[in-house]
């Protein structure tokens, strides 16, 4: 520790390296602690008027609009039962399209629309979502579809193989199984209130 001793103009002396240190430096201001700091802050923000209950009120009130927009609520019936019959027809469109194909390279590329279309109409369902009655109505007709778009492009891929030529001497001989499900989902809603008509046979 340096010892220090008084001089006699008014001025402090370190022993150790003999240095004066001026009266006027240790009376300048010190920043305050950070203690200290928040405690002027908060007395600050209570001069200006604002009551302690109006204070929690507004802080109370910015924590839930903040975790207000976290989330969105489920939609309603009405809303659901138009994101399901909007997919429905968007899904039968597209079959449709296939079985008008007037050449093989048409009836792929019509085949590898579809399969788009199909995936689009389930990203559109699974973004609206269903009202938690209907959640599990929504999960079978997501599935099926999601199966359906695969199957369709998985046999628009097969028919670009060579041997497969004779595939398409009647595009109406197209079927899947997934189909079928897709069906019976559409089936399974209807029954719950969702009035939905099932894909068209093409």
């Amino acid at each position: 520790m340096i010892a220090r001793r008084w001089a006699d103009a008014g001025r402090r002396e370190a022993r150790t390296q003999g240095a004066l240190i001026s009266a006027a430096i240790w009376a300048r201001l010190r920043t305050p602690h950070h203690g200290v700091q928040r405690r002027t802050a908060t007395w600050s923000f209570i001069a200006l008027g604002v009551p302690s209950v109006a204070l929690v009120a507004l802080l109370t009130a910015a924590a839930v609009l903040a975790a207000g927009c976290g989330g969105s609520s489920a939609p309603t019936v009405d809303e659901f039962g138009r994101s399901v019959v909007s997919a429905r027809d968007r899904v039968d469109f597209a079959l449709a399209r296939i079985t008008r194909a007037q050449s093989k390279d048409d009836l792929l590329e019509r085949m590898d629309e579809a399969a788009d279309a199909i995936d689009d109409a389930v990203r559109d369902l699974e973004d609206v979502g269903a009202p938690e009655r209907l959640d599990t109505g929504l999960s079978a007709l997501v599935d099926s579809l999601a199966q359906l778009a695969f199957d369709v492009q998985a046999t628009a891929d097969q028919i670009r193989q060579p041997g497969f030529s004779d595939f398409l001497a009647g595009t109406k001989g197209l079927s899947f199984e997934s189909w079928d499900s897709v069906n019976r989902a559409f089936a399974a809603l209807d029954a719950q209130g969702i009035e939905v008509a099932p894909l068209e046979r093409h």
